[in-house]
């Protein structure tokens, strides 16, 4: 299944999880969290960026014990997603 990672653009790592509104609670993990109850295999890439530069994940989850069968089609994808989606590291 491919899926968002989150419901909300990627926010500053120095932030807490809900940013400054503790109401919200963590809606940073409404599609992520599924997978991780069910015992589901998952994994995130970068599909990309927003106006700001901000990464937007993809994520990409298997059936249940299908561990290397979800991480080879991650694999696929990481070679194969456009120039404009893979991320430059300082390096």
């Amino acid at each position: 299944m491919l899926a968002p990672v989150a419901p909300v653009a990627a926010f500053p790592a120095e932030w807490p999880p809900w940013g400054f509104d503790a109401s919200l609670a963590m809606p940073h993990i409404a599609f992520t969290l599924p997978h991780n109850m069910s015992g589901q295999p998952a994994s995130s890439v970068n599909r990309g960026f927003t106006a700001d530069g901000r990464p937007i994940g993809l994520q990409i989850s298997g059936r249940r014990f299908a561990d290397l069968e979800t991480l080879r089609l991650t694999a696929w994808y990481e070679g194969a997603r456009p120039v404009d989606a893979r991320p430059v590291f300082p390096g």
